[in-house]
């Protein structure tokens, strides 16, 4: 099982510019370099232990499978030990 926060990406935009641009972009329709098609939304976390940070959102079909924090941003796996790299790379390559 991965661990949190495991390994790194090379993104050339920071957390905030990625939250920023989303949340500027009302279409986020975005594709992984493999060609997976996902959604992505910024948002601010309502309740848990990041309540009131920032959070990115990867959504498929309007579901949740997967969220990235300031924290996450630039790692191969999440808080919650899921793999964001190639979500995270498809949106530092979109902007």
């Amino acid at each position: 099982m991965p661990k949190k926060h495991q390994g790194s990406v090379p993104l050339k935009h920071s957390f905030e510019q990625a939250h920023r641009w989303l949340s500027l972009n009302s279409i986020n329709d975005l594709v992984t370099a493999r060609g997976e098609r996902f959604q992505a939304v910024a948002y601010t976390a309502g309740k848990g232990p990041h309540q009131g940070k920032k959070v990115i959102r990867f959504l498929k079909k309007d579901l949740e499978f997967a969220r990235a924090y300031e924290c996450c941003w630039g790692h191969t796996t999440n808080c919650n030990k899921t793999r964001i790299e190639v979500y995270s790379a498809a949106i530092d390559a979109a902007m």
